[in-house]
This record gives structure tokens, sequence and C-alpha cells, in this order.
């Protein structure tokens, strides 16, 4: 390769950017030695001249590709997995998996983690951790246990197990939460153009009759008056919308905050958080991870800050020597009756040295549990969503038709 070729290629990976990491400045990364810099050449297909060109839109394409779906996790795992049972090195697994990921962004994280572990000597789990935006800590900590024993294969067969649960559960929670999504939209576009295009309109006729209204429709016909005199006002919804999205980590511990003290939907968040943790914990025990340090990597997939900290509580009491059946006292005050199974299922998994297996148990019961739950909330959203809109709607239609059936009375 000339000289030129392979400055080319430092500079692209030092140039890894504000858009992998989502920051607006630059961020300096260790420039591996000679061997990593030829591969990803060879992977940019910068070789020379006008063929440096296409590696930089290559790299720029890595670059601009979003984070990797679960479903994108899940098939690397699995063919890792079979890569490794069929005999293969993990950087040949790395680079034969890499050829098959579409999307961009784990692609660069996967050629990494080959000439990492390959040229530069690091183990799996290091390699891995230099990866955060894609790989979590969680993940790395079962690979990390994993090389320890010697059993790669079945800690990716474990991760895409996991992620396989994790999707399954997600997958439900967003079902529920698309028809309502649904219905709100559809009823801010019939409320809008009610307001923006009718209401000013019998707003005219009742005043030019000079007619007595009632305060509701009075109420209305302010509503329509105003956005007809300032239409730019429909346009708050999408921009609050597009900004919510914009500021959502932030609002995150807000909303689920509001979440926990619903009365129903409160207790189905909680069961859906605790399943999702009972089968990260089981995971990572499996794992051969320590029950401290699985606890720790279980905070850190949280983001409902009071559990976090009631898993910290936790973690603390552990690493002070309390017994496991103690030490959960706040996870138990958090998720509250929910718990109950998790509680026994710590105590017998304490008692018979096998946590793992009782805690596996207890996540198929959330499970079954949170399926069950969630369908019998999908049976009521929806005819509360649709008494909601009718009742919205027909206060609506009846504040108007009253005077319009004063004008027929006036009129015959």
């Amino acid at each position: 390769m000339a000289p030129m070729a392979l400055d080319f290629t430092r500079s692209l990976y030092r140039f890894a950017v504000p858009l992998r990491h989502g920051r607006s400045r630059l961020v300096e990364l260790p420039i591996p030695n000679e061997e990593f810099l030829l591969l990803m050449s060879e992977r940019l297909g910068c070789l020379d001249g006008p063929q440096a060109i296409s590696g930089a839109a290559a790299a720029l394409r890595w670059q601009l590709s979003g984070r990797p779906t679960k479903r994108d996790l899940l098939n690397t795992f699995r063919s890792l997995e079979a890569l490794l049972l069929m005999g293969v090195k993990l950087s040949e697994a790395l680079l034969k998996t890499y050829e098959v990921t579409g999307n961009r962004q784990l692609q660069y994280a996967l050629a990494c983690i080959a000439a990492e572990h390959k040229f530069s000597g690091l183990s799996p789990a290091e390699a891995f951790g230099h990866h955060p935006e894609v790989f979590d800590g969680a993940t790395v900590g079962q690979i990390g246990a994993g090389q320890q024993t010697n059993s790669l294969a079945p800690t990716f067969q474990r991760l895409a197990e996991h992620l396989e649960m994790s999707e399954k559960v997600r997958s439900l929670a967003m079902v529920q939460l698309i028809y309502p999504a649904g219905v709100v939209i559809v009823l801010y576009g019939i409320l809008s153009a009610i307001f923006a295009l009718v209401v000013p309109k019998l707003s005219q006729t009742f005043t030019s009759l000079h007619m007595q209204l009632p305060l509701f429709t009075k109420i209305l016909l302010s509503i329509g008056d105003f956005i007809a005199a300032r239409p730019y006002v429909l346009a708050a919804g999408p921009l609050l919308l597009v900004l919510g999205y914009v500021v959502r980590k932030q609002l995150m511990p807000l909303l689920l905050a509001g979440l926990r003290l619903m009365p129903y939907f409160g207790s189905h968040y909680r069961r859906a958080m605790l399943a999702q943790n009972v089968a990260t914990l089981s995971t990572l025990l499996r794992g051969g991870i320590q029950l401290h340090l699985a606890i720790g990597l279980v905070a850190e997939t949280l983001v409902d800050p009071a559990a976090r900290r009631a898993y910290a509580e936790a973690q603390a009491a552990l690493e002070e020597g309390d017994d496991p059946t103690q030490a959960f006292q706040a996870v138990y005050e958090f998720f509250g009756p929910l718990a109950k199974d998790f509680k026994a299922a710590v105590e017998v998994g304490n008692a018979a040295g096998a946590m793992s297996d009782t805690l596996d148990r207890a996540c198929r019961i959330y499970q079954t549990d949170f399926v069950r739950a969630s369908e019998a909330v999908g049976k009521i959203i929806e005819p509360v969503m649709m008494t909601v809109v009718g009742l919205v709607v027909g206060a609506i239609v009846l504040g108007l038709w009253y005077p319009l059936t004063r004008i027929s009375s006036m009129v015959s």
C-alpha cells in the first residue's frame, strides 16, 4: 500500500467522530498498529488515488448509519455462536459475521474488534468494551466471564436468548403504544380541522345574528377565532413531539415517574421492568458473573432512576457482606407485591446454591404474567380510547349544534 493511502486510512480512523458518537466535537481515538490500518484500508477499499474517495464514502456511510437494532445484535450473536462451535477462530468469526451484517456501525465495530483482538492482542472483553455505543456493560461483562472459562460460544448463545426474550417483551409494549398514539394523532388532526375551518365560519354567523350563546359554545368559538388569527399554533403539536424526541433522555425520568403513579398502567410497567431485570440477572449469573457485579450491570441497563437506586443499594449491601435474602430489600420495596416470586427465587436459590436456575424459572413466570397482562391491557385500551374520542368530539358537536338548532327555529 502506498504511504499516502496509509496516512489517509489513519486519518479516516481518527475521524470516526461526531456522527459515530452522537457529539458535535471531534473524538480522538487511539491509533492501532500498521496491521490494523492495513486491514481497515482493505475493508474500506482505499488503496490509492481515486479509490481513496470511495473509501471515504464508505467510511461516511458507516458514520451516518444508526445504532444496530436488537435484531441486528441477535443475528450477530447467533452467527458468532455457530462459527465458534464449528471451530473458527474468534477474529475470523468476527470478520465472517461482518460480511453478512447490514448495519454499518455494527460492521465498523466488528472490524475493529477483530483487528484489535488479532493484531493488538486485546482480550475479547477489552475489544468489545471499546464500543459501548453498540455493546453495553452487561454484554461485555458476560463476554469477559466467558473468556475466563473458555466458553465464548455458550456465552453468545445466552446473549442471543436474552435478546430474544427482551425483544418479545419490548414488542408487546410497543404494540400497546401504537394504537393510542395513532388515535391521538388522528384526533389532533380532526380537532385542528374543526377549529381552523368550521368554527371560524360559525362564529361569523352567530355574531351577525347577535345570538345569546351558552358558555361552552363561546369557549369553542374563542378557540376557533384564536386559531384562525394565528394558524401557526397548529404546528405546536408536531413541534412539541419533535422536541420531546430530541430531549427524550432528559424527559424519560419524569415520564417514568408519572407512569409509576398511574393505578393500573404503573403496575404493568413495573411488571415489564421486573421481567427484563430478572432475565438479565439470570443470564449474567449463568455466565459466571458474581452476584454483586451482576446487580451492578443490571443497574446500568435501567433508565428509571428510582429503580437504579434500588439496585445500587442492593449491590452496596452485597458488597458489605449482607445475605442476598436481605440485600434485595430495596428492590422488593420498589416493586411491591410483584416481587413475591423474585424474593422466593432469591431465597431458594441462595439456600440451594443455584440462584441462576431459580431466577430463570422466576423469569419465565414474570414473562408469562406480562404477556397475559399485556393482552388484558390491550383489551382495555381500545374501549377507553374510543370513549375518550367520543366524549371529546361529541362535546364539540353538541356545543356547536345547539345554536344551529336555534337558528333553524328562528328561520322557520
